[in-house]
């Protein structure tokens, strides 16, 4: 495994009770913890203490951090179309990604939101966005489409 921030998580939550192994993946799988799962983590914590009848903890594991091994090929992003049905994106505008680092800056209501909004929904991120459609447009919204090139 790479030494990264993630990477550095997973090997800390080893050492914990299976309840907060849950609830740690729980909280990188949803970002929150409702009701229920308050009520399933009580029942392991009782469990574990013999308090109850035994219950399976779903710990958290590298597949729900997006932790790489070391022989992990890399992908790497390397533009994004904006096809139809984003915000008030441009059709068949495209934003193409540098090796090392692309800055996205501009105006307000330039599109860096809807961009951001499709990245999220493409990429591993704890919190997605919606995805509207130009509701300025007096028309009714197409459906949201993009193509995304990676290598």
């Amino acid at each position: 495994m790479t030494d990264t921030v993630l990477s550095e998580i997973l090997d800390w939550s080893k050492d914990r009770p299976e309840w907060q192994r849950d609830a740690l993946r729980q909280v990188f799988s949803s970002g929150t913890i409702g009701p229920g799962e308050l009520d399933q983590l009580a029942g392991l914590c009782k469990a574990a203490r013999g308090l109850g009848e035994p219950k399976v903890a779903h710990v958290l594991a590298a597949e729900h951090l997006a932790v790489q091994s070391k022989s992990a090929v890399t992908v790497t992003l390397t533009s994004v179309t904006h096809a139809q049905g984003v915000n008030a994106l441009a059709p068949d505008q495209t934003i193409t990604f540098g090796p090392n680092l692309t800055v996205v800056y501009g105006k307000n209501a330039a599109g860096k939101s809807g961009y951001t909004r499709i990245l999220k929904r493409v990429c591993r991120s704890r919190g997605t966005e919606e995805i509207l459609g130009d509701v300025l447009s007096g028309s009714a919204p197409l459906k949201a489409q993009a193509t995304i090139r990676y290598s």
